[in-house]
Formats: structure tokens, sequence, C-alpha cells
């Protein structure tokens, strides 16, 4: 069975992150034959651009359960003060 990778972000703003990957997922489809999909906790400007790449989910956490492991992973705090 081939390998296959999925990339999340935070968002599909036109902001640095999610410009970044989107730059990463353009060199990748490009030098690689790895399958990929596409993760975005919110929407954003950029959607068109990662769609035209790969499958994207939006990711409604609003549809976890607040005990749920993957709200967990989505909501560590930043700081445990």
């Amino acid at each position: 069975m081939p390998k296959k990778i999925l990339f999340i972000s935070h968002d599909a703003s036109r902001t640095g992150a999610p410009i970044i990957l989107l730059n990463f997922l353009r060199w990748f489809q490009d030098n690689t034959n790895i399958p990929f999909r596409i993760i975005l906790r919110e929407d954003g400007e950029l959607k068109p651009e990662f769609q035209a790449l790969a499958p994207v989910n939006i990711f409604n956490i609003k549809n976890i359960p607040n005990d749920g492991l993957i709200k967990k992973i989505f909501f560590i705090p930043a700081s445990r003060h």
C-alpha cells in the first residue's frame, strides 16, 4: 500500500505559516509522487489554492466532544502558568 501524508494548517489565511505550507506543498507535489491531503482548522482565502494541490477538509472542532482526544490535541494551552 502506498504511503500517504496528511498536512494540517490552522487556517488558510494569507499570512506567514499558511503561505509557507502552501509553497512547500507546491514543491512537494512537483518533486514527489506521494499523495497527500490537507486539513484546515479554519477556512480562508488561500483555500482554493490548497484545493488545487490536494483534497481539503475543514476540521469543524465544534462537532467534537469536549473530552475528545482530537480536541485535546488541537487545543493544548500555549502556556501552563
